[in-house]
């Protein structure tokens, strides 16, 4: 009986494979009208509409995490046909951020590493690559503060977003004996902070530029630990020594995906941010949000920065639920433009599902 399944599951995935040749086809009819008509081989808001759309009429068994990640690898390998995408993260490779382009764009994308937040936005603003991913926001620790402020002085745009669960371990090699210190970034110390409270209580914490170059500094320390990823772990021939040491079980990161087009079409659930500054007199940040509750427009996140133009003045992040193009967005964009200095919209975008 095994061998009648196996026979069937063999001629299923000839026909799959007859399939998926047929839409590569497809694919490279597509990519020649883009270029007729100068236009970029990647559309986010058509791919997240289209993983959405098949998310609707799954009746499994298989589960939808798993109809994303098998489109997407599709998507991937068929966008590779159009032309090759590159895409710069805050590296080294084994990062959270790394793991989140990975899952975005598949594997069959080039990854380039950078070592800073702004090298990401110079990589993107410079035409070295097309499209950066940044970390912006943590469950447990709140808003990357890095990522806003480049907003304040660079000329790109959120194009999406991509939502992963973060699962923290501590690592370390083989010939480890005592640990004297643990190595990672600020914000994986801080969401696993009770579990090093409890576990290591006067062990040095030394803070590294991503999780993945704290296991990397691990690795040439037989006297430390370092928390980061598993496949940071793999990478520099580590050891997993604990598992899951983040203090919330449902700690998320969300990341932006940055792009020099600010023309993304409505993808049917979408989000946008907008920075803006005010008059500094009572009421003036009020009067801006009420733009938005007039409109029945949903505020997501808002978040102030300093200015560093003039002395106690804050630009302020808002972002919300809806397309710019939508005309609840337009009429609360059009009211907040009376009522404030200066506004900018950073990009409307599909909104991350998958979680």
């Amino acid at each position: 009986m095994i061998e009648r399944y196996r026979e069937i599951i063999d001629r299923i995935d000839r026909e799959i494979l007859n399939l998926l040749n047929e839409r590569a086809k497809v694919v490279i009819e597509v990519g020649k009208e883009k270029l007729k008509n100068n236009k970029p081989f990647i559309d986010i808001p058509r791919e997240e509409a289209h993983i959405r759309d098949l998310l609707e009429v799954n009746k499994g068994p298989l589960l939808n995490e798993n109809i994303i990640s098998i489109f997407r690898e599709i998507i991937s390998s068929c966008r590779l046909l159009e032309g090759t995408l590159k895409v710069a993260f805050l590296g080294p490779e084994g990062t959270f951020t790394h793991l989140a382009a990975l899952k975005r764009f598949g594997r069959d994308s080039v990854y380039v590493p950078a070592r800073s937040i702004p090298e990401v936005f110079s990589l993107v603003e410079k035409g070295e690559v097309l499209l950066g991913v940044v970390p912006i926001e943590n469950s447990t620790e709140g808003v990357v503060n890095y990522t806003l402020d480049m907003f304040m002085t660079s000329p790109l745009n959120i194009i999406g977003e991509i939502i992963i669960p973060i699962s923290h371990n501590l690592i370390a090699r083989d010939d480890v004996i005592e640990i004297k210190k643990i190595y990672s970034h600020p914000q994986a110390f801080g969401q696993c902070k009770e579990y090093l409270e409890k576990n290591f209580p006067g062990v040095d914490l030394v803070e590294a530029n991503s999780t993945a170059k704290a296991v990397e500094m691990a690795s040439k320390d037989n006297e430390s630990a370092a928390i980061g990823s598993e496949i940071a772990a793999e990478k520099f021939g580590l050891k997993v020594i604990a598992s899951r040491i983040e203090d919330d079980p449902n700690n998320r990161t969300r990341f932006l995906i940055i792009g020099r087009n600010n023309e993304n079409r409505f993808s049917g659930k979408d989000k946008t941010m907008v920075m803006f500054s005010t008059a500094h007199k009572p009421g003036a940040l009020f009067n801006a949000l009420r733009c938005f509750a007039e409109n029945n427009v949903n505020l997501t996140m808002i978040q102030s920065r300093p200015s560093r133009e003039v002395l106690w003045e804050f630009v302020f992040f808002v972002e919300f639920q809806g397309h710019k193009e939508e005309e609840n967005v337009k009429r609360a964009l059009e009211s907040l433009k009376e009522v404030v200095w200066s506004y900018r919209i950073i990009g409307s975008y599909p909104e991350d599902e998958s979680l």
